[in-house]
Order: C-alpha cells, then structure tokens, then sequence
C-alpha cells in the first residue's frame, strides 16, 4: 500500500469514531439550578439520550414540550460529551415579516409578543400581569383602555392634573358609606341646610346658579 492510500486509510479510521452533529427528539427535560437544564429523548434513529445539556442565549431560557426538535453537537465527537444548541418547535409559531421578531409560547395558542413592522409591538395573552416594585411610568401623546366588562383602579388617592371628564354618571360613597350618583350628591348638596349658630334657625340652601348671576 502506498503513503497516500495508508494516510487515507487512517484517517478514515479516526474519522470513524468522531460523531458529527445530529437530530433528536426532546422527550423531558428538569431545571438544576444554575446550571444548565437536561434534556431527555431520543436521537432520530430512537436512540436514548438522557441528561444532555441543553445550552441557550443569556437572559432567555424556555421549558420546550415533548416533541421538540432539537440539534446536539458532541464535544470532541463523542455522544457521552454532547449538548444541545439549537430546538424547535413550530405548532404555535407566530409568522414574521422580514426584520420583525416574535417571542410565543410553545405549547397554547394565542399567547405572544410580536415585534412588528411600523414600531409596532403587540401582545397576546389571556391575562397580563405587571408586578412593579416602585413605578410603572408611561410616556405617550394619547393613552386609551377598551374593557370591554369594566375596569377598575385600587389605590388610597387617584390624581389626575388637569380636567375629569366622565361620559355617563359618576358614583360617589361618602363618610357613612352612602353611595349617591354625582347628579344625586349635587341635588342633596344643594338642598342641604344647617343650624346657625347665633339664631338658632336653619340656614338656606346653597345659592343656585341663577341666583348667583
């Protein structure tokens, strides 16, 4: 055998036992704290993977559902040394134009946050929560709230600068926890009266408008 086809022939032994990147199919997987989360499954042909790591970008982790496709890499070429670098999962995916981005929940639908062309941020979700230990601050030339069944704001004082403006009536509950609509609470103020303190007798009611001009 000639140098050439000998060096052929070893390397081609070495390359033999080097395994190259391949697919798999994600079955389980479990969190261990900081390091990174360990996967379960399968390789393409059903062989059993257990306890690979799963390695993902910093500041994003994501639990992916038995079924997930995923691409493993092992270190050195050998499987005992593999991770994972690359999963997929597309039943929920949110479809993207060119440039836009798109964060969506793997596994229920209707749940995102899609970047769109335009500055455009949308959001899907069946509940938003917001938990902020200080401030929640928005800065907009117009802000606007469709609910549809109703809203409402719980807090010791609600401030507004300027005007209120309020399309319908307004209820108002006072010291002895009587509730009155704002027309109501205008009518028994404008009715009122008092004892005087020097005569003794009542006062009259507030002056109207019509008496005042």
């Amino acid at each position: 055998m000639n140098p050439v086809d000998l060096a052929r022939r070893e390397i081609g032994r070495a390359l033999a036992g080097v395994r190259t990147a391949f697919r798999g199919v994600v079955s389980n997987f479990r969190h261990r704290g900081p390091e990174p989360i360990l996967i379960q499954g399968t390789g393409l042909a059903g062989e059993p993977l257990q306890d690979m790591e799963m390695y993902q970008q910093v500041g994003f982790v994501s639990g992916p559902p038995a079924g997930t496709k995923k691409i493993l890499l092992p270190l050195g070429g050998r499987t005992v040394h593999t991770v994972i670098i690359a999963t997929e999962f597309g039943q929920y995916r949110v479809e993207v134009a060119p440039g836009e981005v798109a964060l969506y929940h793997a596994s229920e639908p209707d749940c995102w946050i899609h970047l769109k062309a335009g500055r455009v941020i949308a959001a899907r979700c069946a509940r938003y929560e917001v938990v902020a230990d200080e401030e929640v601050k928005f800065v907009t030339q117009n802000f606007k709230v469709e609910a549809a069944a109703g809203a409402s704001v719980t807090t010791p004082t609600l401030t507004t600068s300027h005007d209120l403006k309020v399309g319908g009536d307004a209820t108002i509950r006072d010291s002895q926890d009587n509730r009155y609509t704002l027309g109501e609470f205008v009518e028994k103020y404008n009715r009122h009266d008092h004892v005087e303190h020097d005569a003794g007798g009542p006062t009259d009611p507030p002056a109207t408008e019509d008496q005042i001009t």
